[in-house]
């Protein structure tokens, strides 16, 4: 076996050499020079690693200061504030969560753009493994800016998928505040909300509600409980941490105990549970006896 060749950080940063485990392009008569992690030596790794997660967060930020400002400026215009600031919600959703067409192409009616079918298959997985359930894959797959076999036509799915969580979640702390009064002030204009007003099925599916009742009905916040509880106590502030939004807390406080100090209580409500439950069915979701227990 021969002697294995290295090559240096300046090597990959200046894209003399491309790493196997990105997305890489070419023309025929392209001649690149692929290498893996082991043609570098220990400290170059770690240089490079270090270097790809900064490009990554950077790409990520990239993406919400344009599509925020872009987001901005349409609400700044728009008619119908309200039903634009929750299709925006909706669509991030559906891009992380819901199921995904079996087409090649997939088209996005509110943002107006089309998804290859791998494309969201990886998105969805980056969610699911990075974002619930917390497991690092690294940042391998990116490449050094200088590198000429990249494809810059369409970003990474991983950078997207860390994009649209990231944004969704802005969006979110936006809606939370139009909870809590009855206008809300975004970009000096000010948003009412009508205390009367009927919601429809995809702005029920945006809600804090929603969310936390689904966790219930899919079993997973029995095992969220278990994990957390102390003898008599249940920690909801670290359950609420672990789904990654702090303000599930205490709609998650109030539906396992029962109470209903600030009208929190999931299960207090049967028109919430009743679409919960009808919202499962119509998604193939098993709703777990637990939930089914605790209905008034």
């Amino acid at each position: 076996m021969g002697k294995i060749k290295k090559y240096k950080y300046d090597n990959w940063w200046n894209g003399e050499v491309t790493l196997n485990y990105s997305r890489n392009v070419w023309r025929k008569d392209d001649i690149p020079i692929i290498v893996e992690w082991v043609n570098f030596n220990e400290k170059d790794t770690r240089r490079i690693k270090e270097k790809q997660k900064e490009i990554f967060e950077q790409k990520v930020s990239d993406f919400l200061i344009k599509i925020k400002d872009d987001f901005l400026k349409q609400f700044d215009g728009s008619l119908m504030k309200n039903e634009l600031w929750r299709d925006e919600i909706q669509q991030c959703w559906d891009i992380m969560f819901a199921p995904i067409p079996n087409s090649k192409i997939i088209t996005l009616n509110h943002w107006d753009c089309s998804f290859e079918f791998q494309d969201l298959m990886d998105i969805q997985r980056y969610i699911k493994r990075k974002i619930k359930k917390g497991i690092e894959d690294g940042y391998d797959y990116i490449h050094s800016p200088q590198c000429k076999y990249q494809d810059k036509s369409i970003p990474d799915s991983r950078i997207y998928a860390r994009f649209v969580w990231e944004y969704c979640k802005w969006l979110e702390s936006l809606i939370i505040k139009e909870e809590k009064t009855e206008n809300v002030e975004l970009k000096e204009k000010a948003i009412q909300v009508p205390k009367n007003r009927i919601d429809s099925d995809e702005v029920k599916q945006s809600r804090i509600w929603f969310k936390v009742g689904l966790h219930f009905a899919n079993g997973e916040m029995d095992t969220l409980i278990l994990k957390h509880r102390k003898g008599t106590m249940t920690n909801c502030t670290a359950i609420a941490s672990e789904l990654g939004n702090k303000n599930f807390r205490p709609y998650i406080s109030e539906s396992i105990n029962g109470t209903n100090e600030n009208d929190k209580n999931i299960f207090a409500n049967n028109e919430k549970t009743n679409f919960i439950i009808r919202y499962c069915e119509s998604s193939s979701i098993t709703v777990v006896d637990s939930f089914k227990n605790r209905l008034k």
